[in-house]
């Protein structure tokens, strides 16, 4: 818990800036400035995070991606809750396997999530059987949505 002048700002390979006075300054000087005042820093990162975590505003791309549970449970309704590649059943919180991972921008759309077993879900994301079974996964969506579209399941900032 570190006392800092709040005009006081640290520039990489600059030294110590001055907003106050618009210049650069030692910590020397800053020290004895008569303007200073002092901001505890760790009350100033909460206050800084608590204005940016406005009640349940999320990112932009974070709400895009995300999996509401209400479309978890729409789409464990819709695979019948079961895993989509071995059929065993599963409770509703494991419909939740993006066909599009959320890495690549992967939306949280019912046309790009699928119900999968941990086992299954695990083999999709880390295994050499990832192409196989995406292309099962693929089948598995044409058949349920004929105008399905890989190309649409991607998060873009500029869409249309």
């Amino acid at each position: 818990m570190s006392k800092n002048c709040k005009y006081m700002k640290q520039k990489i390979n600059k030294g110590v800036w001055c907003i106050y006075n618009k210049e650069r300054v030692s910590k020397e000087l800053c020290s004895g400035c008569e303007y200073k005042e002092y901001e505890n820093s760790t009350k100033s990162l909460q206050k800084k995070m608590q204005r940016s975590a406005v009640k349940g505003k999320k990112h932009k791309l974070t709400e895009a991606t995300d999996i509401p549970t209400a479309l978890k449970k729409k789409v464990w309704e819709r695979d019948k809750h079961r895993c989509i590649f071995c059929g065993t059943l599963v409770p509703w919180n494991l419909a939740n396997s993006h066909y599009i991972k959320r890495s690549q921008l992967g939306l949280g759309i019912e046309q790009n999530i699928m119900t999968n077993c941990e086992r299954c879900h695990e083999l999709f994301e880390r295994s050499t059987k990832r192409k196989q079974m995406k292309e099962q996964a693929k089948q598995y969506f044409i058949s349920l949505y004929p105008s399905w579209n890989e190309k649409k399941l991607k998060f873009s900032k500029y869409k249309k």
